[in-house]
């Protein structure tokens, strides 16, 4: 019994001491900003969030092997909620962000994915550390909570999320834009 106890006690140790490595203890701070503009390579996806990654890591590929481009941003636009939208159901636009130094590029990367601008919009914001997958999970169960509380504590509506994913500075962007409710000052 005693064996048992301790492994238990280390599997949890362990559990807690990774999940902090993935941003588990870290405080979302929610900032008004404005973000944009970005031009974003992208494809269009229906079904679980979940499932994304994939549609992501093909565009990555493509653009090194196809067009010789180094993305270093992924990006995703959800458009529902997860919570009121049924999972396969759920839409968004999920690629990588075109830096300025490939938008002579733009009609060679049309042939094959739709490339979209987002442009400069007053949004909610939060970062949060990117390791892995776990980051993503834990970011999103912690972001979301924290825009749903100050969009309903200032009298706005939930629009679309906008996440970055940036590899090279190691964070995860969330923004969400910013419109008033029906009536609210």
């Amino acid at each position: 019994m005693k064996k048992v106890l301790i492994i238990l006690v280390l599997l949890i140790v362990g559990f807690v001491i990774y999940g902090a490595t993935l941003g588990l203890f870290e405080k979302v701070e929610v900032n008004v900003t404005k973000v944009g503009p970005y031009k974003f390579v992208y494809a269009e996806h229906k079904g679980s969030y979940m499932k994304v990654g994939k549609v992501m890591n093909n565009i990555f590929e493509s653009l090194n092997k196809d067009f010789g481009i180094k993305a270093e941003r992924g990006f995703g636009i959800y458009y529902d909620n997860p919570k009121l939208v049924k999972k396969e159901n759920l839409r968004s636009s999920v690629g990588c962000v075109l830096e300025s130094e490939y938008f002579s590029q733009e009609d060679k990367i049309k042939t094959k994915f739709g490339i979209m601008e987002y442009p400069v919009t007053q949004s909610i914001t939060a970062e949060f550390p990117y390791k892995n997958m776990g980051s993503i999970i834990i970011a999103v169960a912690k972001v979301y909570p924290e825009f749903s509380k100050y969009m309903e504590a200032n009298g706005f509506e939930q629009t679309e999320s906008l996440e970055i994913y940036s590899m090279k500075d190691k964070k995860i962007f969330f923004s969400m834009p910013l419109k008033k409710k029906q009536g609210a000052q």
